[in-house]
């Protein structure tokens, strides 16, 4: 393979020579085959060889042959003409088959170890891949390297076999599977606790900010091409635990911050104030309203009753802590029971005329201490009251 290879170089150099006619030549026949030289010592040290024209290789160790001194200029074109003709001939090559379709033609098996060194490393680039974290590679699939006779104008560069190799492999007939070990680190976010404290007021917090771990995570990946396949953590090691933030939010109600906290507990207009009544003190608001209408949590808190008596009808006490209620009178239906956990505007009843009323409403009062307070003073005035 060698020799061939600098015949091949030989002849190479040969055309050189005749494109370079303007300076005196030696020229010399073997018998199919034509050097030309500048002079008899390189002759004697040089011997161009080319294919014949039966595509076989001739020694020229045994062939005959003339020289010619300094021909007129048509005599070296005649050697010229006869040169090209030579050069059609087929030379030793080698040729990369993937699946029975040929992907290059190449010089010789170096060149197309070398062909398939890049299409490897053209993968590697591809998908990123460090190639210090590599364990293992694969090659798969039906890939042949052949000798084989070809035109010298045939012979495809690295690039472009390489162009050609990765069009024919878009199927992915050929596989080169990468196993890699890598390691990276993450990020560990803290957890959130929250906590009640009676010292803050409703609506009151503050923050104890926690800080960021990581922890060290070792994957083993597999790659078919430039495409990540499967991921296996294999280890995985806390460097740093995440600290807690810590979120305290006040539960304390008072009669001073109540305005901040109360809402409206029914659409309807005021019909009737809180205060003396009738010669009777009037310990609520009442709101006017159809039956059926929707009575809602004046504020977050936990049923203290559900029940029916006959004054209120069916009512409900909400405690909201630190000896604060509220307390939602005569309704159709009750939604809640004894015990529940309500949010400011959830649906608990609905307005209704039971107990000693005297047409549709909802009876609302605010109680501190156990004792009620003029409601007017927390919540907001609207609908024209």
């Amino acid at each position: 393979m060698k020799d061939k290879a600098c015949k091949k170089e030989k002849i190479k150099k040969s055309i050189m020579l005749i494109l370079a006619f303007m300076i005196p030549y030696v020229s010399v026949y073997f018998s199919d085959i034509v050097g030309l030289f500048k002079n008899n010592t390189q002759m004697s040290s040089i011997k161009v060889l080319a294919a014949t024209l039966n595509n076989k290789l001739q020694d020229s160790n045994d062939a005959d042959f003339f020289v010619i001194n300094n021909k007129p200029s048509a005599e070296r074109n005649n050697v010229a003409t006869k040169f090209k003709v030579l050069m059609n001939a087929k030379i030793n090559t080698v040729k990369v088959i993937v699946n029975n379709e040929e992907a290059a033609v190449l010089y010789n098996k170096e060149e197309a170890d070398r062909l398939i060194d890049n299409l490897k490393g053209y993968y590697l680039n591809n998908a990123k891949i460090n190639k210090s974290t590599i364990t293992a590679m694969d090659l798969k699939g039906n890939i042949e390297v052949k000798e084989a006779l070809a035109y010298d104008w045939e012979l495809d560069t690295m690039e472009g076999a390489l162009n050609k190799l990765v069009n024919i492999n878009k199927n992915n007939n050929l596989i080169l599977e990468t196993t890699a070990i890598e390691k990276h680190t993450e990020e560990l976010s803290p957890s959130v606790s929250i906590i009640s404290s009676s010292e803050l007021n409703v609506g009151e917090s503050k923050t104890q900010q926690g800080e960021n771990g990581f922890k060290e995570i070792e994957k083993k990946i597999i790659y078919n091409n430039d495409k990540k396949v499967n991921e296996t953590i294999i280890k995985e090691v806390i460097v740093k635990q995440p600290k807690e933030t810590i979120i305290t939010q006040g539960v304390r109600v008072s009669e001073e911050n109540l305005t901040a906290l109360l809402i409206r507990p029914s659409r309807g207009a005021i019909s009737s104030f809180y205060g003396m009544r009738w010669g009777k003190m009037h310990k609520g608001t009442d709101f006017a309203g159809n039956i059926g209408d929707p009575v809602v949590a004046s504020m977050d808190g936990t049923v203290k009753e559900a029940a029916f008596e006959p004054t209120y009808g069916n009512y409900i006490v909400l405690s909201h802590g630190n000896s604060i209620e509220t307390l939602y009178g005569h309704c159709s239906e009750l939604k809640v029971k004894s015990g529940d956990k309500v949010k400011k505007g959830d649906i608990i009843a609905a307005v209704g005329n039971t107990g000693r009323s005297t047409g549709p409403h909802l009876h609302f009062e605010v109680r501190v201490n156990g004792v009620a307070k003029d409601s007017l003073k927390y919540i907001p005035k609207t609908n024209g009251s």
